[in-house]
């Protein structure tokens, strides 16, 4: 039985993941396990759309009683709120399903080794760990990836390649292919208030303002965030006109639904976002990950013009601009009824939940990487870093002398 652990309030891509399998497990006649909070959003979520799972509180003290070594814990990233050492009395199997291969590395409280400034993605040790975690997993058939842009980090670390497992998604089959305006007017972002995402609605934002000003027909903005407050501070701080824009906050997953059916005519979003509108027949388009202003004019991609089932381009990934279309090319590829249909058979073909969950099950069946043991790896990897600050230490001391 899979297990899943993530906490956290609000929204959010994993939260999207969970609930999508939840319910997928149901119409086949099984159902998962969650470990969250009493008022969490996940289990709010699943209790709103009567979705039957086994619910463990978090502060259960005694996670054994409920999970067992024939269970699976599906972990798909790192969060500051999940406490992985609880599970590990249970014995239970463990897979990593990532986007970024370096979550192993935070999971394991590792970082708390380093200083801040002496932590990051290009530290030497930081490569040392995800190379030998990655190895750990990938002979244990124990890592997927969501992406491939994961490989991308230092292609040097997989030994063998990783399954690559992208985000699934419970497809609507009888999407409405008659109701798709000619002209678009409305436009939409989906975003939770994020540094790396804040950028994309920047962008976005200013593009539009851009047209409005030269062009007849005018844009409206629908953004669709977790915290209007913040976002419209940002809008302000920045000096962009929002006068055309329309904000939401925390939706739920069937109002968002109605909202892009009846009122939206093209998305900008990255991630279960994305595919959710995609699944609607809606155009949608790429807004790529970004922690700097995105300068670039060529900067917008279609969903289903990207490859690897990659959902965003990162820059602090890519080293290259993977946009195909300025703003105003884009609006004319997604000016057409061919674009929404386009996006929909994307998604249908690569990131099908009754395709991509009998594959998952299949790596579950054919995994035996057992927690336990996980977790008592940890103090190797604890030993090996503190005999590595050691001997830095000592040649740094030899070369000043």
């Amino acid at each position: 039985m899979l297990v899943f652990f993530f906490p956290v309030d609000g929204p959010g891509g994993v939260q999207s993941l969970i609930i999508n399998i939840s319910k997928w497990a149901n119409i086949k006649n099984e159902y998962v396990k969650i470990i969250d909070k009493d008022d969490g959003y996940v289990k709010n979520q699943l209790d709103n759309e009567n979705i039957i799972y086994k619910y463990i509180n978090i502060n259960n003290s005694n996670l054994s009683e409920h999970i067992t070594k024939d269970d699976v814990f599906i972990t798909t990233g790192y969060n500051i709120h999940i406490d992985y050492f609880k599970l590990y009395k249970t014995k239970c199997k463990i897979i990593f399903w990532q986007v970024f291969p370096t979550t192993p590395v935070d999971i394991f409280r590792l970082r708390l080794i380093f200083q801040k400034k002496e932590y990051s993605e290009r530290n030497i040790v930081t490569k040392f760990l995800i190379k030998n975690f990655v190895k750990i997993f990938l002979a244990h058939n124990a890592y997927l990836i969501m992406e491939s842009s994961s490989t991308l980090f230092n292609p040097r670390i997989f030994f063998k390649s990783p399954i690559l497992m992208p985000i699934p998604i419970i497809i609507d089959n009888h999407i409405d292919k008659t109701n798709r305006k000619k002209t678009i007017s409305n436009l939409c972002y989906i975003g939770r208030f994020e540094n790396w995402k804040n950028t994309s609605l920047l962008r976005i934002l200013d593009d539009i303002n851009k047209h409005n000003n030269n062009k007849e027909n005018k844009l409206l903005l629908t953004v669709v965030t977790n915290n209007i407050k913040k976002t419209k501070k940002l809008i302000f701080d920045h000096q962009l006109n929002d006068s055309n824009v329309n904000y939401y906050e925390n939706l739920t997953k069937e109002t968002l639904k109605t909202l892009l059916k009846n009122n939206i005519d093209a998305v900008f979003a990255m991630g279960t976002s994305l595919l959710d509108s995609a699944s609607l027949g809606i155009p949608s388009v790429i807004a790529s990950a970004s922690y700097k202003e995105i300068l670039e004019d060529k900067y917008y991609v279609l969903l289903n013009e990207t490859y690897g089932a990659n959902l965003a381009f990162p820059n602090f990934i890519f080293k290259e601009n993977q946009g195909k279309y300025n703003f105003e090319e884009v609006l004319k590829k997604i000016n057409s009824f061919d674009a929404g249909m386009a996006c929909y058979n994307y998604v249908k073909e690569n990131h099908s939940m009754d395709i991509i969950y009998e594959r998952l099950m299949m790596v579950c069946k054919e995994s035996n990487l057992n927690i336990h043991k996980l977790h008592v790896m940890r103090y190797y990897f604890y030993f090996k870093i503190m005999c590595s600050n050691l001997f830095r230490r000592i040649i740094k001391k030899m070369k000043s002398r």
